[in-house]
């Protein structure tokens, strides 16, 4: 199952769906690297965590993050995995006659 963040205060994160045997040691290491943070209440009967940061940036940075790996979580699901272009044509001196090195 994946864990749902949403920012409930531009300061505050409310989190679902966190991992069964989760420590409260764990989940502060894990969103204390992003900054400095006020509280951090975990809820594991409900699998939930409330984390409250004292800048509002550290909140904004975890979120956008899980949102564009969310995103391409969804991309890959759909379209498969990336794959790189067959052949990149090399701009600088104009391109070869196939289009290609």
């Amino acid at each position: 199952m994946w864990s749902a963040i949403v920012r409930v205060t531009p300061r505050d994160l409310f989190v679902q769906h966190v991992p069964a045997g989760v420590t409260y040691e764990e989940l502060f290491d894990a969103v204390g690297v992003f900054g400095i943070l006020e509280s951090v209440k975990l809820v594991p009967e409900k699998k939930q965590a409330f984390i409250n940061f004292v800048e509002p940036q550290a909140a904004y940075h975890i979120w956008q993050l899980t949102y564009h790996a969310w995103q391409l979580a969804y991309m890959r699901a759909l379209y498969g995995p990336w794959q790189p272009p067959a052949c990149i044509p090399y701009m600088a001196g104009g391109l070869p006659a196939d289009g290609c090195h």
